[in-house]
């Protein structure tokens, strides 16, 4: 199945996890031998630039609007809109997958789409077609105030980082996502989970526009289960709701000077949680690394003894946690969302009650003091990757999905 394939993305280069999974799934997808175009915004640190239909549109700063006409651009960028259909009017494709378009790409995109008849799959990374915040949690606790289409308790409760203006622009963006085409247009939305599935369902997304195919990653040989330093590794965005301060103040009662706490990422909350490990006395242990490569996050997972993803939202997969169990590492994840389907727990990895500061603490001491347990965790690990979320596997679905999508349009 060699098809023709649009993928759409807000940026082209890693500054999260789910541009992370968009660049490897168009660079699996070309070993495939599928025919692929990237199109997303402009920016200094795009990356694989061959890939890309032309596109001078910069990233929109949506933190500091200055202007009327950039404001617009955040619900409905015309400039997407007429570079997309210029691009489109030279080469036929077969579908069109979306990932995260909104207050970037905006949704032009479906309108372009929808014109030029390219039928459309859109991956749901987040929970923003029901929720305007995007992640369903209100001060750490799950919310069910929105839906589909009813999304006005966002302002009310100042969803959006605590702001009735950034609350009002992120329930207006959803509100013109609907209106133009999001959920009409869009043929089938993937799910990362089946926790996530069952989740939008319940909140309006039809049931037959909704399948579920699990992140995969390349997974060969054998995990490297002796060789690790000692390191506790987190990957991910540095915020107060990703668990962080929760894993800082773990890491400073374990009262182990000999170990280290290494943090790959970045966010709003670096600063204050630069400050927080000082105030604990620990800035010698913690080592702040920014974005990382592939290559270089890689490593990261090679070295550490232990990985923990202590987040607090309702995560809808945990690819950190697969790339990690990849590599034979000892996982411990917040029993929250969908790490409870990715993580077996007390097989191939540990949960513990997000937001529990002593639970963390005495999961990371058990690891730590007994080697024979962390290995088995990571062995575990290891084939649970290889038989459920393997690279292979989630490009089979991923084309049988598109197969499904093109033939029910030609009918």
């Amino acid at each position: 199945m060699n098809f023709k394939i649009l993928q759409a993305n807000n940026y082209h280069f890693n500054k999260g996890g789910s541009d992370r999974y968009f660049l490897d799934l168009v660079s699996s997808l070309k070993k495939r031998g599928c025919d692929v175009n990237t199109f997303s915004t402009f920016h200094e640190n795009n990356v694989h630039l061959d890939w890309m239909l032309d596109s001078n549109h910069k990233v929109l700063n949506t933190s500091k609007f200055t202007s009327l006409g950039q404001i617009k651009s955040f619900f409905y960028n015309q400039g997407i809109y007429d570079s997309l259909m210029s691009s489109l009017g030279q080469s036929n494709y077969d579908v069109a997958h979306l990932h995260i378009i909104y207050g970037q790409l905006s949704s032009s995109i479906f309108s372009a789409l929808r014109k030029n008849g390219v039928p459309i799959v859109q991956s749901l990374h987040d929970l923003k077609l029901i929720c305007p915040a995007q992640i369903s949690t209100m001060d750490s606790k799950i919310c069910n105030r929105c839906s589909v289409g009813k999304y006005m308790n966002g302002i009310l409760n100042k969803c959006r980082k605590g702001s009735y203006l950034n609350s009002l622009l992120a329930v207006a963006e959803n509100y013109t996502s609907l209106i133009f085409g999001q959920l009409n247009d869009v043929d089938m939305f993937i799910a990362m989970s089946n926790f996530q599935r069952t989740l939008l369902v319940s909140r309006g997304v039809p049931k037959e526009k909704i399948q579920v195919i699990h992140h995969g990653i390349e997974c060969e040989g054998e995990p490297q289960l002796k060789e690790f330093e000692k390191i506790i590794l987190y990957a991910g965005r540095v915020e107060r709701d990703k668990g962080i301060e929760v894993l800082i103040r773990a890491f400073t009662k374990l009262g182990l000077s000999s170990w280290t706490l290494r943090v790959a990422g970045s966010g709003s909350d670096i600063e204050s949680m630069r400050s927080l490990a000082i105030n604990l006395g620990i800035e010698s242990q913690v080592q702040w690394l920014g974005l990382l490569s592939n290559h270089q996050l890689d490593k990261e997972y090679k070295d550490c003894a232990i990985f923990v993803n202590p987040s607090m939202l309702l995560e809808t997969f945990g690819l950190t946690l697969i790339e990690a169990m990849r590599f034979g590492k000892a996982i411990i994840a917040s029993r929250i969302g969908a790490f409870i389907e990715v993580v077996e727990e007390g097989v191939s990895g540990i949960l513990f009650e997000p937001g529990n500061v002593d639970e963390l603490c005495n999961h990371l001491t058990l690891l730590i003091e007994d080697n024979v347990r962390r290995e088995e965790l990571g062995a575990e690990g290891f084939l649970r990757v290889k038989k459920y979320f393997s690279r292979e596997k989630h490009i089979n679905k991923l084309l049988n999905l598109y197969n499904e999508v093109i033939r029910s349009q030609s009918f």
